[in-house]
């Protein structure tokens, strides 16, 4: 495998708001991500992979009211079981962060003088919806009603999720307030825009220019069509979030300060390593800093519409990439409480192996925004089957056909040379898949050399054999086959991958370094690598009612 040229690589997920625990929704996103970073970084790139809590906005505020506490607290608390729950599926963060810092305060009001000076921001009256009930006005995640545009009913008063229309709260139809129940009255209040429509050529070439999957990109045509709309980026008082500067009882709307939270993480990562770069290096005009952000296709509008837009507005360089996934269904439904298929990402962690929900995850997903399907049984099957029966399995087979399996001196040449070449291929293959954001596709080939390797095995039949070099001949050209499969498999399942590249007195095992068989080198052979799932315990997981925990 050829060396490539290092590359400078920022990527983030989408922030997850910090009222409530991670669900294995957000560990789609996660893992996919995690594994690019992975693959990435044994590409010999330098990444900085971030992530962070979106912390602003009046559900957090009612929440923590509720609960006693100050919003903060409630970040706070959230925040670290955040942080368990990633750590517990191996998320390799480089840096994790809160939109709620100093860092992103600065930014905000930094971008917001850029916006200003470029003659971006127009005041004007705008009717809200009222809760009469509650004496105030309501954000948009508190009132639902019918979406004006396909008609689906209890829709969010910002976007639709059914058809993934954009738009007022007051357009909705028979719109009712979360807070209390109440039917909201129309009221005017001041509020600033950012004119979003001014930028709409450019915003419109960078999403034409390739940084989109086709099917994002058709999604948003139409608002193009139509006309790019400017954006409320102000608040009223009550809100918790930052204030406006020079606006008395004005507050950033989340949806501005959320994603400048991306560059307020590598801007707290940046200080907390000592690096000589600023944030403008990576993210500033003119930078040759790859940036890369993975979404779900629910949040489309905002990255492909509203963030590049902002960041023209700040004078930064607009991503390279925007990674959009489709939902995660559980048991072939969407996830429900009531129907025991809303499954905690801390609850899957204490039942599952971490690497056996990366391996059956990554195996379903790929470069596409439609949805994906996580069932007990494919966990089960998928796993059982390919991660242990036909991977974990090979240098176990192998031990009791050598003399010493702790010290296996393996030979100095490849009994089949032409496999050798089928499966270094098969590996440039699943390299170039996880590039492309296919890491379904990947391990498909990585399954493709296991197969070969056992019938490989099989067919030579050692064991039958009482010529000890012979016997040395299969097993070396199995090990090298071996070690090209457990290095494939650090993107994707980390622990068991470096369990397996113990084997042959190592952790780590770089893309460059992929084709060059380890021959005449010593491996020791274990006795065990992982465990069957139980089919049983899985299933009952998957229909135990979800106890979400309270802050």
């Amino acid at each position: 495998m050829t060396q490539n040229t290092p590359t400078r690589v920022v990527q983030t997920i989408a922030l997850a708001y910090a009222n409530g625990d991670l669900h294995v929704g957000h560990l789609v996103e996660a893992i996919f991500a995690d594994c690019h970073a992975r693959h990435r970084r044994a590409r010999g790139d330098d990444v900085v992979f971030l992530g962070a809590d979106d912390c602003h906005g009046t559900p957090i505020e009612i929440k923590a009211a509720a609960q006693n506490q100050t919003p903060q607290e409630l970040i706070a608390d959230i925040g670290a079981r955040h942080r368990a729950d990633y750590a517990a599926f191996d998320i390799s963060f480089d840096h994790y962060h809160s939109t709620d810092s100093p860092e992103n305060e600065a930014l905000c009001a930094e971008v917001y003088r850029h916006m200003q000076g470029a003659g971006l921001i127009d005041r004007r009256n705008v009717a809200q919806l009222f809760d009469p009930d509650a004496g105030r006005f309501l954000s948009d995640r508190h009132v639902k009603g019918g979406c004006p545009k396909c008609g689906a009913l209890d829709q969010y008063g910002d976007n639709c999720e059914a058809c993934g229309a954009t738009y007022q709260a007051t357009e909705l139809a028979h719109p009712v307030s979360t807070l209390t129940g109440a039917t909201p009255v129309i009221a005017d209040s001041e509020h600033l825009f950012f004119r979003v429509s001014a930028l709409e050529p450019i915003v419109r070439a960078w999403a034409q220019s390739g940084t989109l999957q086709s099917g994002v990109l058709a999604k948003i045509s139409d608002w193009f069509n139509d006309g790019l709309r400017d954006w409320d980026i102000s608040r009223d008082a009550p809100y918790f979030g930052f204030p406006i500067p020079d606006e008395p009882g004005k507050f950033f709307y989340v949806w501005l300060d959320a994603p400048l939270g991306y560059i307020a993480s590598l801007i707290a990562y940046l200080n907390a390593t000592g690096s000589s770069r600023t944030w403008r290096d990576d993210w500033g005009e003119g930078s040759d800093t790859e940036i890369i952000h993975h979404i779900g296709k629910d949040i489309i509008s905002f990255h492909a519409v509203f963030w590049p837009a902002l960041l023209t507005a700040g004078k930064c360089r607009l991503p390279s990439r925007v990674q959009a996934h489709g939902f995660l269904t559980v048991e072939g439904a969407k996830m429900s409480k009531s129907r025991g298929t809303f499954l905690l990402a801390s609850d899957l962690a204490a039942h599952v192996d971490s690497d056996a929900v990366r391996y059956a995850l990554l195996s379903r997903l790929g470069d596409f925004t439609t949805d994906i399907d996580f069932s007990a049984r494919d966990v089960v099957d998928r796993v059982n089957a390919e991660l242990v029966g036909k991977i974990a399995n090979i240098p176990v087979r192998l031990r009791g056909l050598v003399q010493d399996p702790e010290a296996v001196h393996l030979s100095d040449t490849l009994l089949d040379p032409a496999l050798w070449a089928e499966c270094a291929a098969l590996a440039d293959d699943a390299v170039a898949q996880f590039h492309a954001f296919e890491p379904g596709q990947a391990i498909r080939r990585i399954v493709d050399i296991a197969t070969r390797t056992n019938g490989f095995i099989q067919s030579h039949a050692p064991w039958a054999q009482t010529d000890l070099v012979a016997r040395n001949a299969v097993t070396t050209q199995a090990l090298c086959q071996f070690r090209l499969i457990a290095a494939l498999l650090q993107p994707v399942s980390p622990r068991f991958a470096q369990r397996c590249l113990a084997v042959f007195g190592t952790e780590a095992v770089a893309w460059a370094d992929l084709s060059t068989p380890v021959l005449g080198t010593t491996a020791a052979l274990p006795t065990h690598l992982m465990d069957r799932l139980d089919a049983g315990g899985i299933a009952a997981l998957f229909n135990q009612p979800a106890t979400p925990k309270e802050a």
